[in-house]
């Protein structure tokens, strides 16, 4: 109940639009108001559930007044001065009622009570009493975080930012937060089907068949904006852990190039040739398009029973000429596949993790799934779903279970910046307080690995010269 009122205060959205997470809002979430009628027991003209209804709103309205929208629920609930939203909350709520009925004295007395023994629960249940509590913790976080990305790399392992989606002129400064949240780069992912893809209740489809030609050229005028993108934030092209290692020490964040969706090869393995020689160094084998041609994807029922013999060419041909294989998408079947070929290790590098069993055509993926990419000595990241972590804490916690599973040396984060909406890294200038919270969970060496170290170990040993040495991620 109280995680529902904070996300109507943060949020500002009606009750009927709650998360089904909550429960059914008129009859869940009310069923629990009226455990308290033993405690409501003097309110007697007035409906006990309408009673419950305005005061809820009205306790919801003064979080949001009082805390604004840009705080975190633990942060909201953490408020010293409860006693005075209560007095606003109770003339407020006089008024209000008035418009409904018309109650006596005694009626507004005990509205006042009712706000009192509401806010008596909230405190009760032991949460801390002081709002700038909550707002030093996401300070503290940044700071910690801060400290650790001055000295190590740290990589976003997949990344819409700046408008790669599709815009045709630069969407927005992506430089800058990267620089105020110390993130040292980002893998910009130029996705190959996106003019065919259309969005449906629960999942992306594509909604028609690609036209010959189609494809190839629309993914070379998205690897133009990119060159574009890159020049006009002065953003450092990264081809080599060297190359990052230079723009760092000169302060200068970068940018992995990235394909997600081979739909544009059409085909010719040969096209990945042109897209390496265009800066392209990190290469997602599938993504929307069920009748790909490459392999079977997690939001379609199966079309091959995995990786297609074309499917298997790509990964080889990736091998060869060091491109980060990048296994996001697809199903199990095809990442067994794709690790039985592959002579590098596999990367998946944006998902939802859970140990609960899955429904079918979801694009979250359980333990099997990311052991299989772990046993490659590869790495898995999470996506920074809003709809499943309401805070950058949340966040982090869900990259500690996935350590718990996989263990530390196969953790990554790809945040999948402005493709996921809600998403809980808003801007990239948060990227220091998620690495703070990290470390309420690892240690300094172990964040390093997540933040960064794990995926530039595998971007290292893939993209480095051949007979090159090994290079350190940090």
């Amino acid at each position: 109940m109280l995680n529902a009122i904070l996300y109507v205060a943060e949020h500002g959205c009606k009750w009927r639009g709650l998360p089904k997470r909550f429960g059914n809002w008129h009859t869940s979430l009310f069923r629990r108001l009226k455990a308290y009628r033993r405690i409501l027991s003097r309110v007697e003209k007035l409906d006990v559930m309408f009673t419950a209804f305005i005061n809820f709103a009205l306790i919801a309205d003064g979080l949001r007044l009082l805390t604004g929208p840009k705080l975190h629920h633990r942060e909201m609930i953490r408020l010293a001065a409860f006693d005075i939203i209560l007095d606003r909350l109770a003339s407020d709520s006089k008024h209000m009622v008035r418009s409904f009925q018309n109650p006596s004295a005694r009626e507004d007395s005990s509205r006042r009570r009712f706000l009192k023994i509401s806010a008596g629960c909230v405190m009760a249940s032991g949460l801390p009493a002081c709002a700038t509590q909550a707002a030093d913790t996401a300070a503290q976080a940044r700071a910690r975080g801060s400290a650790l990305l001055d000295t190590v790399l740290s990589v976003d392992m997949h990344s819409h930012a700046g408008g790669v989606l599709g815009r045709n002129a630069v969407a927005r400064d992506i430089a800058s937060p990267m620089k105020q949240g110390k993130l040292s780069a980002l893998c910009l992912s130029l996705v190959s089907d996106s003019i065919l893809l259309a969005h449906g209740s629960q999942k992306q489809y594509a909604r028609r068949e690609p036209q010959p030609g189609e494809l190839h050229a629309y993914l070379s005028n998205r690897m133009d904006f990119a060159d574009r993108l890159i020049a006009d934030q002065k953003l450092a092209r990264i081809l080599t852990l060297a190359d990052l290692q230079a723009s760092q020490r000169q302060g200068v964040p970068g940018a992995i190039l990235a394909v997600e969706g081979s739909d544009f090869l059409e085909g010719r393995v040969e096209h990945l040739q042109t897209a390496y020689d265009r800066g392209i160094r990190h290469w997602q084998l599938v993504h929307y398009r069920a009748d790909n041609a490459l392999g079977d994807i997690q939001t379609e029922h199966p079309l091959y029973g995995g990786a297609t013999p074309f499917g298997l060419d790509v990964v080889r041909r990736c091998n060869q000429l060091g491109l980060v294989l990048d296994v996001a998408h697809a199903t199990l079947p095809t990442v067994k596949q794709v690790a039985q070929v592959s002579t590098t290790p596999l990367v998946l590098s944006h998902t939802g993790f859970s140990t609960n069993v899955l429904k079918p055509e979801t694009r979250w993926i359980g333990v099997d799934h990311a052991r299989h990419v772990a046993d490659t000595g590869g790495v898995v990241g999470i996506w920074a779903n809003g709809h499943s972590f309401n805070t950058l804490a949340d966040y982090a916690n869900s990259l500690a279970r996935l350590v718990e599973a996989i263990g530390i040396d196969h953790v990554g984060i790809g945040t999948d910046m402005e493709a996921m909406h809600p998403t809980t890294m808003t801007s990239y200038a948060n990227w220091s307080e998620l690495i703070g919270h990290l470390l309420t969970h690892f240690t300094a060496a172990e964040v390093t690995k997540i933040a960064g170290g794990n995926y530039l170990r595998i971007f290292d040993q893939v993209t480095r010269p051949k007979g090159g040495a090994a290079r350190s991620a940090t």
